[in-house]
């Protein structure tokens, strides 16, 4: 169905009004006045049909994880019809099922993935859940920058990182300063916020260590991810009068921490809220004896 007939009336109206009047004819195709031809006014408002919807069901054929795509697009195109039209889609049926079908084989595939790669710890007092890395430091003993995330109220919150400095010296950094590969990235805190002084800080007679949890910026994002494959990564935890640098060799574990966890978020995003709601209901709970659960979030 095309509702470009009242549009060619008016343009042909248009133009004998501007002959009758000795005028130029409006040029509606390539005026930069903001005309619109009638090949885009008549593509912008086709309608699509039942017909076109069964089609695209018709065409998804045996589900695999790669059919996500096509459901999506036969879902997205049944949802546009007019209420009165969504009856006379006669496959429809077909259509739930194979997102059924799909659902269970994303779940069984992140399942299987997240549990090699995440840990989750329950927090009962406040009721949500931490997902890190399985290897992550058990221990505040030692200097990183590492992403989590957590869920409360079945919703997945935006990635965080934790920000772990441990050396001979207090430094009270309120800066941190991201070179990788030569590229800059400078994130300053402010220390006069509650939320953005250091959360932890503490002494054990021959070492210090200084400790921040913060929202992830998407900058700190891409800085992180372009950390792991680098030749040379430097995060520099900067204070008002002294600084710590910290390289990321390649035999670090912080390469693999990174990669997974961010990975495994960004699975999970892709995919609908009751996939995302089953494949963490699957994955074990851990008990640790780490600190991090009273350092994170």
């Amino acid at each position: 169905m095309k509702l470009v007939k009242c549009g060619k009336i008016a343009v042909a109206s248009l133009c004998m009004v501007a002959i009758l009047a000795g005028a130029a004819m409006p040029a509606l195709a390539i005026s930069p006045a903001g005309y619109t031809s009638l090949a885009q006014l008549e593509k912008e408002n086709e309608v699509t049909t039942p017909e076109q919807v069964e089609a695209q069901i018709n065409q998804i054929g045996p589900i695999t994880l790669e059919s996500a795509t096509a459901i999506a697009n036969a879902q997205g195109a049944y949802d546009s019809l007019p209420d009165e039209w969504k009856a006379m889609v006669s496959n429809y049926e077909t259509l739930k099922l194979a997102t059924e079908e799909l659902e269970d084989l994303q779940v069984e595939n992140l399942t299987e993935k997240l549990s090699k790669s995440l840990y989750k710890e329950h927090d009962d007092v406040e009721n949500f859940d931490i997902y890190y890395w399985s290897k992550w430091p058990l221990s505040t003993q030692t200097t990183f920058i590492l992403p989590y995330f957590c869920v409360k109220n079945d919703e997945i919150q935006p990635i965080r990182l934790i920000y772990t400095y441990y050396g001979r010296n207090w430094i009270f950094w309120n800066s941190i300063v991201y070179s990788v590969d030569g590229e800059v990235y400078k994130k300053y805190f402010n220390t006069e916020s509650s939320q953005k002084v250091l959360k932890e800080i503490g002494s054990n007679y021959t070492a210090v260590w200084e400790v921040r949890d913060e929202i992830a910026d998407p900058v700190e994002i891409e800085m992180l991810k372009k950390s792991v494959s680098a030749k040379k990564a430097v995060y520099r935890f900067k204070g008002s009068d002294s600084q710590y640098d910290y390289q990321m060799s390649s035999y670090q574990n912080d390469r693999e921490a990174i990669t997974k966890v961010l990975d495994a978020y960004e699975s999970l995003m892709a995919v609908s809220p009751n996939v995302q709601k089953r494949v963490l209901e699957n994955l074990e709970s851990h008990k640790v004896e780490s600190k991090f659960i009273n350092i994170a979030y």
